[in-house]
Formats: C-alpha cells, sequence, structure tokens
C-alpha cells in the first residue's frame, strides 16, 4: 500500500505538476506573448498527503532519481538487463530493441523528474531536454537500419523523430 502510495505521488509529481501555458494569441492585430507557468511542486505534491511518513517532495526524487538509474542501465545495457530480469535465453535484436526502448522510457520520466524537482525548470524544458532521447534513438534506428531487421518502418522512426525533435525545439526555445 505504502509502495503505490509512493508511486501515486512521484506520478503526480511528474504529470500533474503544472502545465505550462503557451499560447499566442491575436486581440485587435497585436500578438501577445506566450506565458510560461514553473509549477511549485513541493506544493503540488503536498496536495495529496506525500507517501505516509515520507515527505512528498522527498518521495518523488527518490523515484525520479530511481527512473534515471534503472533507465541509464536499461538503454544502456539492454542485455544484462534482460539477463537481470531472466530473459536470458531470448537474446533476440527485437528483444535487445525493446529492452533499450523500454530503458529509454523510464530514463525519459526520470530526466523529467530532475528538471522538475531539482533544476525548477518549467514543463516545457523538461519536455524537451527529455525529449532528446527519443530523438537521437529515431536517428539511430535510422542509420543502423532497424527497419530491415527489427522494425518499425523507416515511417515510424521518421515519425518519432518528427514528434520528438517538435518537443525539442518547442522545449528548448
Amino acid at each position: 500500500m505504502m509502495m503505490n502510495r509512493l508511486i501515486l505521488t512521484a506520478l503526480v509529481t511528474l504529470l500533474g505538476a503544472g502545465t505550462a501555458n503557451a499560447s499566442l494569441s491575436f486581440q485587435n492585430g497585436i500578438k501577445k506573448q506566450a506565458v510560461v507557468i514553473i509549477p511549485d511542486t513541493k506544493k503540488i505534491v503536498s496536495i495529496r498527503g506525500g507517501a505516509g511518513p515520507i515527505e512528498p517532495v522527498t518521495a518523488a526524487k527518490v523515484v525520479g532519481a530511481i527512473n534515471i538509474i534503472q533507465g541509464a542501465v536499461c538503454a544502456l545495457s539492454p542485455k544484462s538487463n534482460s539477463e537481470a530480469y531472466g530473459l536470458k535465453e531470448d537474446d533476440s535484436p527485437l528483444t535487445v530493441k525493446i529492452m533499450r526502448e523500454a530503458g529509454l522510457t523510464v530514463l525519459f520520466q526520470g530526466i523529467i523528474a530532475y528538471c522538475l524537482l531539482f533544476k525548477g525548470t518549467s514543463v516545457n524544458t523538461a519536455m524537451g531536454v527529455a525529449s532528446l532521447l527519443w530523438s537521437a534513438e529515431s536517428v539511430k534506428s535510422l542509420l543502423d537500419n532497424d527497419s530491415e531487421t527489427v522494425g518499425p518502418s523507416k515511417v515510424g522512426s521518421l515519425s518519432v523523430l518528427a514528434f520528438a525533435g517538435t518537443c525539442v525545439y518547442a522545449g528548448l526555445t
């Protein structure tokens, strides 16, 4: 029960910490500037009460750090990570790719948590920085010609690259 509450608190922190309001509107032909809101993370995670005796921000930071460590291990060494989970019999290129991308997903979440909780960046910046991972993975997939061996198709990799690249550009500019 306590672990579920810890995970829920971290999820609320990562996903519900606030949204960036980055909109441009025209009123009487005058363009208004975009507004970016940097959330007060401590206030937001305190709403749910935290994870039992653990302070909410501390719990979210711990889960974020665990995500960074686990995601990095899984993404950088997918074969050894597969063995750790008992998948040593199935070391096919597809299994390695799935394990690597699962690690990138977890690392993506950890980077967002790090940016929001430790650096106090906006949600846009956190998403932009984390999206660099998927941009790099898509380029790697295209250069290694993964569509011929394990997939996805080149259209899939290009789609992910277009989306992640847009997130990087929007978040870091």
